[in-house]
């Protein structure tokens, strides 16, 4: 929670990136941000994918791939190969988030950087990049 009022409305607008200190320079003076390959994030679990995902059941899994054994082998490759090209990087709705501190700012000895989302210049490239916000599920 941010007590100043001044500070908290000038922040509300923004988005925030969790580093640590040692990329401060880096990151000021490049005007530049850490993006990850999914294979790099710290839940191994987090860029999990199953085959599943692209079809409504398993069963339209099999009946749709024909001969399973070489198509499935083929799709599983091709997605593990379109993965390894996207880049990642988080940001949190709040500078306040305890775990993000912990996790992402060096045990709290780090940064968070303040990003303005209605900045009419802004710094990231539209037409390449997606928002949203992280959905969690889990599969049974």
């Amino acid at each position: 929670m941010i007590n100043d009022p001044i500070v908290e409305t000038a922040l509300k607008d923004c988005i925030f990136k969790y580093g640590p200190a040692a990329y401060v320079e880096r990151t000021l003076s490049e005007k530049t941000i850490g993006f990850s390959s999914l294979d790099d994030f710290n839940d191994p679990y987090e860029s999990d994918y199953r085959i599943v995902h692209y079809f409504h059941t398993l069963e339209d899994e099999k009946e749709l791939l024909d001969p399973p054994v070489s198509a499935l082998t083929n799709l599983q490759q091709l997605i593990k190969d379109y993965l390894k090209t996207i880049r990642v990087t988080c940001f949190s709705r709040t500078p306040t988030n305890n775990l993000m501190w912990s996790h992402y700012s060096a045990q709290h000895s780090g940064v968070c950087y303040a990003f303005e989302r209605t900045q009419s210049n802004h710094p990231f490239d539209a037409e390449k990049m997606t928002w949203g916000n992280v959905v969690y599920a889990s599969l049974l």
